[in-house]
């Protein structure tokens, strides 16, 4: 679901989104639901737009397997009690950008500001949560012009005697 309001140069908009996974044919893995959330508040004045951006995401379901997929997924490789369950990541940053015209070039700069993740299987079955999610920082650019569209119509011309 996106909504935005756009009125006098504002762009307020929040973007939701979730991703379903499926199982793995293979293994039967099945990695759990991930919520997104994209935020903006920009102004336009002239040619330039500026405001502050912002984002979430997050694992809101945790991973899934059959016992026997589990066992051996751990048993090769640390498996499920080694990968994290849940996750939660917020950052905050900035966009500025520049309306040449028949182009124009944006410019995105993010800062995770809080980043976890929990494995409660882990910590039942070792008394120990070894979940990491590293924090970091975003720069996107991006640069907009119309490869085609449809031309103006003709003005008709007018005669006079």
């Amino acid at each position: 679901m996106i909504a935005s309001y756009l009125k006098d140069g504002w762009n307020l908009s929040a973007a939701l989104y979730e991703e379903f996974n499926t199982a793995n044919s293979m293994t039967g893995y099945r990695s759990g639901s991930i919520f997104h959330a994209d935020f903006t508040a920009t102004k336009t004045i002239g040619q330039w737009t500026v405001g502050p951006v912002a984002y979430y995401y997050g694992q809101v379901s945790d991973d899934s397997c059959s016992s026997a997929t589990c066992l051996m997924t751990y048993a090769a490789t640390g498996g499920t009690l080694g990968n994290a369950a849940r996750s939660n990541v917020w950052a905050v940053g900035g966009l500025v950008g520049y309306n040449f015209g028949p182009t124009s070039l944006s410019v995105w700069a993010t800062q995770e500001i809080s980043a976890n993740a929990s494995n409660p299987a882990a910590v039942a079955a070792t008394g120990s949560d070894f979940s990491l999610i590293p924090k970091g920082m975003t720069v996107l650019a991006t640069l907009n012009y119309r490869l085609w569209g449809p031309e103006e119509p003709a003005k008709p011309k007018l005669f006079r005697k």
